[in-house]
């Protein structure tokens, strides 16, 4: 017999709140976020692109990509280090030097990580908007991978590079810190395999009772 339609009706919920917080994890430009640094920059960092506003009435803003922010701030201390490496009896620019690694810290794989994150994210959302299809069509299915697997995969490895991409952020300590995009993507992922677990006893076949022939009368 089906489920009752109170626990179809939670799970569709469930997963629809969880593919919405992760879709806007995917698209926000705030999982690192400063509104004001000490260049006195608004900063904010999402998955792929970040900003940076002047905090000033009036101040530019700019956007580009996490990959030519991380390839800038590389070239740019590459050339402090090789203006100090020029001149090393100068004692201020290898201390400049030693400053600069510090605020122009940036991390090789921070980008990378978040393409992976982004992709999972992607994925967990669209696999669980799939088992709300298919519960709504009353369907139970008997794939080789079911769309709660691949949306529980997900949630599991974005769960790891986000954490990952998070602790890897650039700058120095209080650059940025965690905002609003890693929050909707927690929130994301704990409903989601919440979600994921309740729509996958909702889509599987019905075991057989293998206890019915022989409780029959007639078999005897």
């Amino acid at each position: 017999s089906e489920k009752p339609s109170d626990n179809r009706v939670i799970a569709i919920i469930v997963c629809l709140a969880a593919a919405a917080a992760l879709a806007y994890a995917c698209i926000a430009t705030s999982w690192l976020y400063n509104p004001r640094n000490k260049q006195h920059f608004e900063v904010g960092f999402g998955l792929t692109r970040m900003f940076e506003c002047e905090v000033a009435d009036g101040g530019e803003c700019k956007s580009s990509s996490n990959a030519a922010f991380e390839s800038e701030w590389k070239a740019l201390l590459a050339d402090i280090r090789e203006r100090a490496k020029k001149d090393p009896a100068d004692t201020q620019a290898q201390e400049f030097a030693v400053g600069a690694a510090k605020e122009l810290r940036v991390s090789g794989a921070w980008t990378t990580l978040g393409w992976i994150t982004l992709g999972c994210a992607a994925l967990a959302a669209l696999s669980l908007l799939a088992c709300v299809a298919l519960v709504l069509a009353k369907k139970r299915i008997a794939w080789p991978i079911l769309p709660t697997t691949t949306a529980i995969l997900g949630l599991a490895i974005g769960l790891v590079t986000g954490c990952v991409f998070v602790a890897l952020k650039p700058g120095p300590p209080g650059y940025v810190g965690v905002h609003l995009g890693f929050f909707a993507f927690g929130a994301g992922v704990l409903t989601g395999l919440l979600g994921a677990l309740m729509m996958n006893k909702l889509l599987r076949p019905h075991d057989p009772d293998l206890l019915a022939d022989s409780m029959d009368p007639e078999h005897y």
